[in-house]
């Protein structure tokens, strides 16, 4: 009973992680050579931006204020801000689709309410209307007005409709702008969270940037078994991250409760008098508990984790025959075979 519950919960959130894993996506109407690729890919790397059920991105097809607030949030990593208060417009009704998107726009100093209380959710924006709210999200007491339009890039023709790829471009530019010079309700927000957790010695602080290097370990728990005589090269395993991992200074780089899957890549049952077991295993993405995102995360586990006295380590040398077993709930250290880079401010892992 206990082997097929486990089996359960391993295929569904395996399948959870794997069918929202954010891999690089191409577009058949943006080419590399594309002037806006660069940030177009990024921003659908990072689920800002999504392409059509044809599976074309439409570089040239204009949004509505509303999908370019919720793109704008996104774009922040402020889909779960709180909403400190409500605004009532007359055409945003609680049941509209983006009512709290709009929310939390308002709330983060991104748009302003006006005394007709109309915020027009479906009308096509502006060129102007959306480098205001871009500009919005930057301080701008220390850049400046100027060099605030100068960093989201000048558009030309304002009060023309703002085109998808232009959006991309002014987007990335906010987005990367925004980390250094937040507006100060964003600042709030962005603030580095703290908590109790697994130090991780050596991370490197760039600013609100964290980077745990290549070589580091990640203790997890291991969420189903895994055996040598049993299990077959590519099958799938699960680890949760039961203790927040954090730098010395008591940042969280890794929230609690975040789900790392990874596969065997090499296996050998044990043979009596002839060899031992060997598993080797991989990991491969990272699902983060509070933003849901998912991301790479390149690392392996050392196959020689079962823990056994001299005695035992001796008759294992001699008799061989043994098989590498771990069992669900055990504690593994995952060895980072690429470093790990997260934005303190949001949580965001950085690809």
């Amino acid at each position: 009973m206990k082997k097929s519950l486990q089996k359960m919960l391993l295929s569904v959130l395996v399948a959870g992680v794997l069918t929202t894993a954010a891999i690089a996506k191409s577009y058949p109407d943006v080419p590399k050579d594309h002037w806006a690729y660069k940030q177009i890919t990024a921003l659908t790397v990072d689920n800002v931006l999504v392409g059509y059920p044809d599976g074309r991105f439409k570089p040239t097809e204009t949004a509505t204020r509303a999908e370019f607030a919720a793109m704008v949030i996104k774009a922040l990593h402020q889909d779960k801000a709180p909403l400190k208060k409500t605004f009532e417009f007359k055409d945003v009704s609680y049941k509209y689709w983006a009512f709290n998107v709009i929310q939390r726009a308002i709330n983060l100093d991104l748009l302003k309410d006006n005394s007709e209380n109309m915020f027009r959710p479906d009308d096509t924006i502006t060129k102007r209307e959306a480098m205001e709210i871009m500009i919005s999200a930057l301080n701008l007491n220390k850049l400046g007005i100027y060099n605030a339009q100068k960093a989201i890039g000048v558009m030309e023709n304002p009060d023309s409709p703002i085109s998808r790829a232009e959006m991309a471009y002014g987007l990335y530019n906010m987005q990367q702008e925004a980390r250094v010079h937040p507006n100060k309700a964003l600042e709030d927000c962005m603030k580095e969270k703290k908590s109790k957790g697994h130090v991780v010695p050596g991370i490197k602080i760039d600013g609100t940037v964290a980077t745990i290097p290549a070589g580091k370990s990640i203790p997890v728990l291991l969420l189903n078994d895994l055996n040598s005589h049993t299990n077959k090269i590519s099958d799938k395993f699960l680890t949760d991250v039961n203790k927040a991992i954090i730098t010395k200074h008591g940042y969280v780089v890794i929230a609690q409760q975040s789900k790392i899957t990874g596969e065997v890549t090499d296996i050998k049952f044990g043979k009596l008098f002839v060899r031992n077991g060997k598993m080797g295993l991989e990991t491969t993405t990272i699902n983060t508990a509070e933003l849901e995102q998912t991301a790479a995360f390149r690392g392996t586990i050392p196959s020689a984790l079962t823990h056994k006295n001299w005695f035992e380590k001796i008759v294992r040398a001699i008799i061989k025959g043994s098989n590498v077993r771990l069992q669900s709930g055990k504690v593994v250290k995952i060895k980072l075979t690429k470093p790990i880079k997260v934005d303190l401010a949001s949580g965001w892992i950085m690809e």
